[in-house]
This record gives structure tokens, sequence and C-alpha cells, in this order.
């Protein structure tokens, strides 16, 4: 499976489903120039989806390595907006010593009919809560 970097801001081919990983570093997604208006249409077709139980969310399961830390792991499945993915994400509140961030986070989204990985890409809520200004 090869793997390839989106360019920010620029919408490109999607991957070949079993060929291909689209990389999408938080530059990338950021760079993707999504609007408030577009991420509030993503939330509310999802909440709808939710309100009316279209929707797979198993309860998140976690790993706390430290005192005080937690690595989580979040899967979805929305048929209607053909989501399906998993977050992964940790909290570890003594990385600032480390020059670290304190949380960090991958997504890896699916094709929902084969179950291939499509795109692997940052997910620190941060980064997106910034660009939106929230």
């Amino acid at each position: 499976m090869s793997t390839r970097t989106a360019a920010a801001g620029r919408a490109g081919p999607a991957p070949e489903v079993g060929r291909e990983l689209l990389y999408l570093t938080q530059e990338d997604v950021v760079g993707l120039g999504l609007g408030v208006d577009e991420v509030l249409e993503l939330v509310r077709t999802a909440l709808v989806e939710h309100g009316a139980k279209r929707f797979e969310m198993p309860a998140k399961i976690g790993l706390h390595p430290l005192r005080d830390t937690l690595m989580h792991a979040m899967p979805a499945y929305v048929p209607a907006a053909r989501a399906c993915g998993l977050k992964w994400a940790s909290c570890f509140p003594e990385n600032d010593k480390r020059g670290l961030a304190q949380t960090s986070g991958v997504l890896v989204l699916n094709d929902p009919e084969t179950g291939w990985p499509l795109a692997l890409m940052d997910a620190i809520d941060d980064a997106l809560r910034l660009h939106l200004d929230l």
C-alpha cells in the first residue's frame, strides 16, 4: 500500500481503495479550508442520525499507562455520511515538561464497503478549534 500526503487546501482524487492511504498532517487538515458552516452541517447530520439511532458508536475503550493519563479508542459509523473510522486520542498532562502538547490523536477513516483504511489524519481538536475561532 502506498501513501500520499495531501497538499494543504487542495482537493485531489480519492485514494484508490486497498492500494493507497492518504496521510493528512495537522497543516493539511487545517488547510482544507472547512468553514464554520460546513463543520456545523456535518455535526448536524451526525446529531440527526444519532437521534434517529442510525449510527454505530460503541463505548470508548481506553488505556491508562500512567497516573492521570489516557489513551482512548473511539470507533464510529454514520451510514448517511458514509463515515466509518476510529479516533485514537491521548491525554498526558505532563507532556508540557517534554515540550509536547498535552493531547495527541489520529483518525483512521475506513471505506465502509471494504473496511480498507482510506486516510490517516491528525486529529488534534485544538488545531480545528483555533482555525474556526471557536
